[in-house]
This record gives C-alpha cells, structure tokens and sequence, in this order.
C-alpha cells in the first residue's frame, strides 16, 4: 500500500458520521472547556451543543427536511455556529452566504442554491438584519438564545435524497468567488469537511490553542482552515466578524491568541500599527502567523516577521479541494511558495495538453484525495470539466514546484496576461512593485486593447507616504522585462477588498476597462 493511501485509510477511519458528532463528542468529554470567545463572552462545548440541539429542533419543528438547501446569511457570530451545525445534523445542507453580500447577491445564492429556507444570524450584523427584514423572516422560536430569523424563500424547492454514505452525503455547499459569471456551488460531504478537519486539526492546532478567526466561515480557510478543525482538535478560538487591528494587538499582549491567520491585507494592517507604535509586536503566546488567500509579496513578509519575531508561514487552498499546501509551523516557505502538500495529498501540474509538465516548469494544478468537494450543485458540465473520471481536481491555478517539493503559485489561469505573445504572472509584478518603498500593496490585471492584453497595476501606498508613479515606472522597469511592464500604475488610496478580505480583482479589471487610452 502506498504511504499517501495508508494515511488516508487511517484519518477516514477515525472519523464519525456526521460533522455535528464532533462537537457532541467534546460536551460530552470536556463540557467545560472554551470553545468561541466572542464579544458576547465566552461560549464552551456545552454551551455550543446545547445550541446546535436547539437551533435544529427549531428547523426541524418549521420544516427543514433532509436534502433541503438552507441559505445562511450571515458574520462570524457563535449564533451562526449553531446554526451551521444544526443544519448539518438534519442532513439538510448549509449554503454558505456573507451577509455583507448585496440584495441582488442573496438572490443570486438563493437561486443557485434552490433554497427552500434562509436562515439569517442577526447577532452581530445589521446587514444579516436588513436581509431578514427584508425577507419577512421570522425569529427562530424554540432557539432561546436568539439572534436567528428564518424565511422561507422557495415554498416548491425539493429536497436532494439523503445519502448514506457520508462520503456521498452533502454538509454545506460553498459558493466560488464568481470571476467568470454566475457563481457555482462547490458540494462538500461529511466526510470531505470531517477529513479536513482532522488532517488540518492534526497538523496545526492542538487543545488549548486559541487562534484569532476574523476569515468569515462562510469561505473555505474560516470554515475548513479554522472553524471546523479547531473544534475537531477541541481546541478554541476568538471569534471576529470584522477585523479590527487594535483587538487583535491587545489579544497577543495579553496571551489570549496564540495564533494570527489572514489574508494578506491584515498582516499589512497590523504592521502598519506595529511601525506606528514603534516596537515589536507583545504575544506571549503566539505560536505561528499564517498568510493565505493571496500571494504575499517579499516586502510585506519581511515586515511582518520583524514585527512578530517569528516566520510568517504560507498556506494554499481552493474551495473546491482544502487544504493543499502549507508551511510547517515556525518555518518559513521558500521565497515566494505556499509551502509543502498536505499528508495525504496527490499533486500534479499539467500542461494545455493534459500532460504532466517537467520538474520546475509551469502547469495547471490538479488534487485528487478524500479533501475534494463532491461536485458543483445541478451543474454536471462545470463538474466534468473540473473533475476528471481519475478523480483528479482541476484548480484553476498555475503554479511550479521547486527543488524542495514547495508549490510556487504564480497565478490564477482565467487572471493570465498574454502580452504580445508571452505569458504575464501577475503576482511577478506585482512583487516588484511592492518592493518599492512606498508602496504597501499592489495589483495587476489585464486589459483587452485591439489585438493585445495591456498589464494594468494598482498600488496602494504605506500610510503617511505618497507613490510618485513615473519613479515607481523607473523601479520597475529596472526590474522587469519590457512585456511584463505595467502600461499604466494608477495609486488609488487603498485597493479594493472582498467578503474575504481578498483583493477585489473582479472590480478593478472594471476599473481598468474605464481607464482612458
């Protein structure tokens, strides 16, 4: 038997049924023990049973049914927590949707979804609020904690069959960012999340352990990266639905967290106040900083092990296979990688052809293990053009392996610049520009001109400095050959963020078509 399968073999068999056994397991072995700190004040294993026993009862007696597709809107709130278990221990499954989202977008989600109810964690979101409201949503009776409303939003949606295999049987369907057009719904078992948060658990976290979770849990690193293997592990966590910086400095100093994982923007936000205060970031208990969701440029890295005086490691995911790639705690990736591929994973890069590229060349990357979603929902073409009938994942994203076995993510395949012929990485340049001295972030996007695609980069400036464009031009080009160039920078004060605090690159290729020639 091969290592990867037996590793495999021995996490599957160790897992329970359904995801909501795993927090039962803990009220059961550690009642006492924290789970969710949270403004409302600290919530523990008991407590988080109790709720997910209530809230499901509640669903239950108003109708939810095995198969049914359950929208919930909402922020990172341990009223959402219960809720997003309960859902799952009725073998209905919870589509995940950002309350920031727009009216227009949770109608999106519903129809995507073919959502029968919507489920709205009102606690700590005026926007998951005006949603309901909006809705004609009604307090979840029976859920005496409050702060849920529920709507039903599609009378006629009929419920998926419930699967007996938890491989095959659905717990929450996720939706992917969107870039080309309508979202899909990536389909996430039991088992796939139950494998993820054992092998993720296993790797990072141990009981004890207390991480700062402002990633929203609606998105694969909140739900599958954080959420779901810190309660695998029994473990707890600070629960944020906004990122504040001064929260998070206090709760280092004071030895409450012990672990900081975010996009990249945050780290640069907590820099930005560490080079305010001029000293070095207090974290008594801090046992690893962690950077996901985007490359981070070499600038930003530096800065922030300065500030932490530990490595700041690297993470890779994709909501359609979690984890990939990671760093090994208090170790620092090779430049510019996202760390090694998990236990039990099988990674390859292929070529336009299908093939295998040569070691250290660029390919498309493709996952295959039992961390793959199942499918996207009601959409056999998008499924069989992302999954193979070897089970291998296409993820969409271009990326070597170096000489250590580290994945070096170089871009996204659809966000690929072809200039004049050649191929354009944008994470490349935007590296570049990011090393200028003034400028804390960058991005670059294509732009369709007649007969060619132009490198357009956004930059967003340290605070208190201002960006001189034609002296960054100069920085660049010193650095870059002539096809990879930005035809125009623009500074904009600060760059666009998502839901995910990731880089709203959708909005600024809109900016970049509005741009005079």
């Amino acid at each position: 038997m091969r290592e990867v399968d037996r590793f495999r073999a021995e996490t599957l068999a160790r897992l329970p049924s359904r995801i909501a056994d795993v927090p039962t397991r803990w009220a059961e072995e550690t009642p006492a023990a924290p789970v969710v700190h949270a403004g409302s004040g600290t919530r523990t294993y008991a407590d988080l049973a109790a709720g997910i026993d209530e809230a499901a009862s509640a669903l239950g007696e108003a109708g939810v049914r095995g198969g049914d597709r359950v929208l919930l809107v909402m922020e990172n709130c341990f009223e959402a927590l219960c809720a997003f278990y309960a859902i799952t221990a009725l073998d209905a499954w919870a589509a995940m949707a950002n309350a920031r989202l727009s009216p227009r977008e949770i109608d999106v989600a519903i129809d995507c979804a073919d959502a029968r109810f919507a489920v709205f964690a009102e606690a700590v979101s005026p926007e998951a609020r005006a949603h309901a409201e909006a809705r004609g949503a009604k307090t979840l009776a029976g859920f005496r904690r409050g702060g849920l409303a529920l709507a039903v939003v599609r009378p006629g949606a009929a419920p998926e069959p419930v699967e007996e295999d938890p491989a095959r049987r659905i717990a929450a369907l996720l939706f992917t960012s969107g870039t080309t057009g309508r979202p899909k719904g990536a389909m996430l078992s039991h088992r796939t999340m139950l494998y993820q948060g054992a092998v993720v658990g296993a790797g990072r976290f141990v009981r004890g352990d207390c991480p700062y979770v402002v990633a929203p849990f609606v998105h694969i690193l909140g739900l599958c990266g954080l959420v779901v293997p810190l309660i695998h592990v029994g473990a707890a966590f600070e629960f944020h639905a906004r990122f504040d910086a001064d929260t998070v400095l206090e709760g280092l100093a004071a030895g409450r967290l012990t672990h900081v994982f975010g996009a990249p923007p945050v780290f640069a936000a907590l820099v930005a106040k560490a080079d305010a205060s001029g000293g070095a970031i207090q974290a008594p208990r801090l046992r690893q900083i962690l950077a996901g969701g985007a490359p981070v440029d070499p600038a930003l890295r530096e800065a922030a092990e300065r500030a932490f005086g530990t490595p700041l490691g690297a993470g890779y995911a994709a909501t359609e296979f979690a984890p990939i790639a990671s760093s090994p705690p208090g170790e620092r990736p090779n430049s510019g990688a996202a760390g090694y591929p998990w236990p039990g994973n099988e990674i390859r890069l292929v070529g336009a052809d299908g093939a295998e590229v040569a070691d250290g060349e660029v390919g498309e990357v493709q996952c295959r293990g039992p961390n793959a979603m199942a499918g996207y929902f009601r959409d056999p073409e998008a499924t069989a053009a992302a999954i193979d009938s070897d089970g291998w994942v296409s993820i969409g994203d271009l990326a070597r392996i170096d000489e250590d076995g580290q994945i070096h993510v170089v871009g996204r395949l659809k966000e690929l610049i072809l200039r004049s012929g050649f191929n354009v990485y944008p994470p490349e340049v935007e590296a570049v520009l990011s090393s200028h001295r003034d400028v804390a972030q960058a991005a670059v996007v294509g732009r369709d001109v007649e007969g060619n695609e132009e490198v357009i980069a956004f930059v967003e400036p340290v605070p208190g400095r201002g960006i001189d464009v034609a002296a960054l031009a100069v920085h660049a080009a010193g650095q870059l050959a002539p096809y990879k160039r930005p035809s125009r920078i623009v500074a904009l004060d600060a760059l666009p963020v998502g839901p995910t605090g990731k880089i709203d690159r959708v909005g600024l290729k809109d900016r970049a078509r509005e741009l005079p020639e």
